[in-house]
């Protein structure tokens, strides 16, 4: 639709001007605004200053663009002319406009249905988790191993990193007293975990744990005749290759090392003082589950 003024109508050949506008915007589309399904383009044409016309494109009672051309010289068939091009020339500018707008929109769109996609099939981070594993250690100083189960549950602290509360049950041989050993200890640990890619993760931790020594075969322990069962503690840094299995479950294959802060002081049958305690190395293997609650 187009509208003159009455001062632009002194100027061009209406008649004309309409058809020539009409056939200049034949092959031109102009895509509807994001919130219309249709586009209903409306020029209104105003007589300017000496001899001109200013070519107004509106929408909606929105402007979306102004030109200025000569109606004076060269007759108002030419005028008219002109104001055809300029119309068109406004027409083509919205649509480029607007169709870049839809590219990067729709862009945008794919980019944040992606972002979302892969949120939805990460492995939960928190803020709850359980993990169960078995590991088996070693003693540095007399080559003696300990063996058995852990469960830990883990509360994150963003964005401080992670809080492992756990309890670990182990047993073995001990080589100085050809007996067994028990050990049932808690852990109180601090962790951060560090994305590795889309389905690899590394946990790095530092942990503090004491606990309950059964030493069967002792004389005596911590110089009280007849006892077996002393108290220990230790320190252990550990890292961890986690592979993300479901959105659920990660898999935990774990080194640590550490030095034991209190050695157990002990007596064997054969009459020799010992202490056992030293260093340790090790390895663990579990699985953590997080529960989605519903996210």
């Amino acid at each position: 639709m187009i509208e003159f003024d009455a001062g632009a109508e002194s100027l061009l050949d209406v008649r004309a001007t309409r058809r020539l506008v009409a056939l200049e915007l034949g092959d031109v589309v102009v895509p509807p605004a994001p919130d219309q399904s249709e586009t209903a383009l409306f020029y209104r044409v105003l007589a300017d200053t000496a001899g001109r016309v200013r070519i107004e494109l509106w929408e909606r009672g929105e402007l979306h663009g102004v030109r200025v051309v000569s109606a004076a010289d060269g007759g108002r068939h030419l005028g008219g002319r002109r104001v055809a091009l300029a119309a068109a020339e406004l027409a083509r500018r919205l649509r480029t406009h607007r169709v870049r707008a839809h590219a990067a929109e729709t862009r945008a769109n794919a980019l944040a249905a992606e972002r979302e996609r892969i949120a939805k099939e990460r492995t939960l981070n928190g803020p709850v988790a359980v993990k169960s594993s078995f590991g088996a250690e070693l003693f540095t100083s007399d080559g003696d191993f300990l063996l058995g189960p852990s469960l830990t549950l883990e509360l994150s602290t963003p964005p401080l990193g992670r809080l492992d509360f756990g309890a670990n049950m182990r047993g073995g041989e001990l080589s100085l007293t050809g007996r067994s050993v028990e050990v049932l200890e808690l852990e109180l640990g601090f962790a951060r975990r560090l994305v590795l890619g889309p389905s690899l993760d590394l946990d790095l931790g530092l942990g503090a744990s004491a606990g309950l020594v059964s030493l069967a075969g002792a004389r005596e322990v911590d110089a009280i005749p007849g006892e077996t069962q002393s108290w220990w503690a230790r320190l252990r840094g550990v890292a961890r290759i986690q592979p993300r299995l479901t959105r659920e479950l990660r898999g935990d294959f774990g080194l640590l090392a550490g030095p034991v802060l209190r050695d157990v002081p002990f007596t064997t049958a054969s009459g020799h003082d010992e202490r056992w305690g030293g260093w340790f190395v090790g390895a663990e293997l579990g699985i953590v589950v997080t529960p989605a609650g519903g996210r």
